[in-house]
C-alpha cells in the first residue's frame, strides 16, 4: 500500500478570534460611554444657559461691579474753614451712600451713584458725570439723565459701615474705605453684604493730603 503524506500546514486564517472581538466591543462601549455623557452634560449646560435671566441677579452684580470700582473723584468742597478744599466724592451715612463708579450698570462712563432705600426697596440710582445737565464739579442727579435699578424688595431696614485700617463708622465723608458692608433685614431675615473696593487706602489717603483735603 502506498503511504498518503498529510500536510501539517493550514491554510491562511480569515476574520478574528475571539479575543479580538472582545477588545473591540470594550474599547466601542468605552468610547460610547464617553460620548453619552459628554452630550448629556452638553445638553444639561444649554438648558442652564436659557433659563431666564432674573433682573434682581443681574442688578445685585451690577451693584458689586459698581461699588468694587469706585472711582477716585476729586471735586472742590468748602471746609469748616470756609475754604473751598479738594476731597474725594464719597459721602457716606447709615442710611445710604453716593460716590462715583467707573462701572455704572449699563454703559462706559463715570456715573454719580447713590446708594439708598426707596420705599421697601433697595435701590441703586445713577447719572453720567460728564454731561450737558450734570455739574462735574459736584455731580449731582438730573432727572433727564438719572436712572433707578431695583436690587432687592422687601426690605424694612437697612445699614450702612464703612472700613478702612482699624477704622469703622457708618458715616464717612471725603475719604474712600476698603470696604462697604450693606446689613438690612429682608423677609424677616437679617442679611449682610461685603463689598471690596479695588485700590488700597494709603495710596487714596497720600491723594487726599497732596490735594489738600477739607477739614
Amino acid at each position: 500500500m502506498r503511504n498518503v503524506r498529510i500536510s501539517s500546514t493550514c491554510p491562511n486564517r480569515v476574520g478574528f478570534t475571539l479575543i479580538e472581538m472582545l477588545i473591540s466591543v470594550l474599547i466601542m462601549s468605552i468610547i460610547i460611554g464617553l460620548s453619552a455623557y459628554a452630550f448629556r452634560h452638553y445638553l444639561n449646560s444649554a438648558a442652564r444657559v436659557n433659563l431666564p435671566f432674573k433682573p434682581e441677579t443681574a442688578h445685585i452684580s451690577y451693584l458689586r461691579d459698581s461699588i468694587k470700582s469706585t472711582f477716585h473723584y476729586i471735586y472742590e468742597a468748602r471746609g469748616n474753614d470756609g475754604l473751598m478744599h479738594n476731597k474725594y466724592f464719597f459721602h457716606g451715612t447709615g442710611g445710604s451712600l453716593k460716590f462715583v463708579t467707573a462701572k455704572p450698570f449699563f454703559g462706559e462712563e463715570l456715573a454719580v451713584t447713590e446708594i439708598f432705600l426707596d420705599g421697601e426697596t433697595l435701590s441703586v440710582r445713577q447719572a453720567p458725570v460728564y454731561d450737558k445737565v450734570n455739574t462735574y464739579k459736584n455731580p449731582q442727579f438730573p432727572e433727564r439723565t438719572t436712572k433707578l435699578y431695583p436690587v432687592y424688595n422687601d426690605v424694612s431696614e437697612i445699614s450702612f459701615t464703612y472700613e478702612w485700617g482699624d477704622n469703622s463708622t457708618n458715616e464717612i465723608d471725603g475719604i474712600i474705605p476698603e470696604l462697604v458692608k450693606i446689613s438690612f433685614n429682608r423677609n424677616g431675615r437679617e442679611r449682610e453684604i461685603f463689598y471690596a473696593i479695588k485700590s488700597g487706602f494709603n495710596e487714596k489717603l497720600d491723594m487726599v493730603n497732596h490735594y489738600g483735603g477739607a477739614e
